[in-house]
């Protein structure tokens, strides 16, 4: 079976890119890494804003297009943003990918009642819903990027809401959901003090699960600070003192880990 992975790369996430590269080299050094930039054929986007023009969003229409042609040529592929970690071995995920044919993909923590979209057909409610990273796609689905590039691009549409609302149309009773704080801190599910990482005989979930991957600007400071500044929404039921302590140490792990990586 032959692997990839894609992701996606900006000048601001130089330093969140290399330590991704870093992270993969170190525990799956045979698994080829493609990466696209910004620079990319504006006849794609035909309905440009300045909005649109940035570094990061043309970047992901990048990703887009090199993901289906990378995970067409590969049994199975995982597509990442650059601002990720990787601190395990994945290759059982791309197995199960490549063998049953199914998208794997770590939940947004939420299920969403997607509306008012001009890409869909109708409302629906989205019980499955993901982040739009990490994804692995089989070889079977590569065709489902085309169809993201092509909503993203005419639409200017998240690409979180497009993913979701593509894979809901095409093949939901082919996606695998796994819990969000063994690969991302998507609503701080990392630092929650019922979900949040621990360091215990490697990174760890509170529920001792290994960590996977991680998600986020971390070498930025400002970052860094403002992950606990924004966890008071999250403190339903708990002490707040308690709370933001576990926090402030799930953060800490996140940071060390990220220091780690850039040096290997």
């Amino acid at each position: 079976m032959n692997y990839a992975i894609v992701t996606a790369y900006t000048p601001n996430y130089s330093e969140g890119y290399e330590a991704l590269v870093r992270s993969l080299k170190a525990v799956m050094p045979d698994v080829p890494v493609f990466t696209a930039g910004p620079e990319i054929d504006r006849a794609d986007f035909p309905y440009y804003t300045d909005r649109q023009q940035t570094g990061p969003w043309l970047a992901k229409g990048a990703r887009h297009k090199l993901a289906g042609k990378v995970a067409a040529d590969h049994d199975a592929t995982l597509v990442l943003d650059a601002d990720m970690l990787v601190l395990q071995d994945l290759t059982m995920f791309f197995d199960v990918c490549a063998h049953a044919e199914v998208l794997i993909g770590a939940s947004n923590g939420s299920n969403i009642y997607f509306d008012n979209r001009p890409y869909i057909d109708k409302p629906f409610y989205h019980p499955k819903t993901i982040s739009n990273v990490p994804l692995f796609v089989p070889r079977k689905y590569a065709y489902l990027y085309a169809i993201i590039h092509e909503l993203f691009a005419k639409h200017a549409a998240a690409e979180f809401d497009v993913t979701n609302a593509v894979i809901h149309k095409e093949c939901l009773d082919r996606l695998l959901v796994l819990p969000p704080q063994n690969w991302t801190n998507i609503h701080h599910y990392m630092m929650k003090a019922d979900t949040h990482i621990k360091q215990e005989c490697g990174t760890l979930t509170a529920q001792g699960m290994p960590v996977y991957a991680m998600h986020g600007k971390l070498w930025n400071t400002g970052y860094q600070e403002g992950l606990v500044t924004r966890m008071d929404k999250h403190l339903d039921g708990f002490s707040v003192l308690k709370a933001k302590s576990i926090a402030r140490k799930a953060r800490d792990i996140m940071v060390a880990e990220w220091n780690r990586c850039r040096r290997l």
